[in-house]
């Protein structure tokens, strides 16, 4: 389609956020659009907030429409109390809404369709029929997710976070440097400094900064993070987004 497959976002939830949904590929490309909707969410703060995420029990379309009406859509969905460092993962058709209070980072395939379900009766525009088309009506599997150590290179560590249908997710605790090689991917700094050096050149990334890196190229994660008590070295976090089934092309 010529996008980026990917979208990272900060999000900063003051007040609750809509309760909605996102279509999958085959829904998409019905109305037009190149991409269905994955995401996955990782908390960097909460204050006590909650996350809202997939049907506690089988739902049927009526069922889902008079609680809508009624206001009580919330009671019908599962309910997590957010923590730093949470993982959320959220297939396309997954019903779901941040709480007040939250502050996450979002990866998602690109796309921007959403459909509003429930909106705390702010006056916009709702969507239900879309949702209707695209809800997965099933009771919702566990999608708060642990996080799984992959490998230690010195004093830093790579876990996994997500393997999602479009894209997988990592975390890297950098204290001192790690290599890689991945398809299309985002690098984006959520705690400390860091150096993301290629052969075509180097860039520093403070928190809440974000890197693209191209696909089939060698880079290095280097901490830049300077030193924390007694002289250790504090350390940085990194999440690392790589696309999945990403296309390389050469030309000579």
């Amino acid at each position: 389609s010529g996008k980026f497959p990917l979208i990272a976002k900060i999000i900063k939830a003051n007040e609750n956020l809509s309760v909605q949904v996102h279509p999958d590929d085959a829904y998409a490309a019905k109305i037009g659009d190149a991409f269905g909707k994955e995401e996955a969410w990782f908390v960097l703060e909460s204050k006590k907030a909650k996350i809202f995420l997939g049907f506690k029990t089988e739902e049927s379309e009526r069922k889902f429409r008079e609680a809508v009406e009624s206001g009580e859509i919330l009671s019908h969905l599962n309910e997590y109390e957010a923590k730093k460092g949470d993982i959320f993962h959220i297939p396309a058709g997954t019903i779901h809404a941040l709480g007040g209070g939250t502050k996450v980072y979002e990866v998602s395939s690109a796309s921007e369709r959403t459909f509003r379900i429930y909106d705390y009766g702010r006056g916009r525009e709702l969507h239900i029929d879309d949702a209707i088309n695209v809800l997965n009506f099933k009771k919702s599997s566990e999608l708060r997710k642990e996080s799984v150590l992959l490998r230690k290179v010195g004093r830093s560590e790579e876990y996994l976070l997500i393997e999602g249908e479009k894209f997988v997710l990592r975390k890297l605790k950098i204290h001192d440097t790690m290599e890689f090689k991945e398809p299309v991917c985002l690098l984006t700094c959520i705690s400390g400094n860091i150096r993301v050096r290629t052969a075509a050149g180097d860039i520093s990334l403070r928190e809440g900064e974000t890197a693209v890196v191209p696909a089939n190229t060698k880079f290095e994660v280097q901490c830049e993070s300077g030193e924390g008590r007694e002289g250790e070295e504090k350390g940085s976090e990194v999440l690392l987004a790589i696309f999945k089934n990403a296309e390389v092309r050469t030309w000579n």
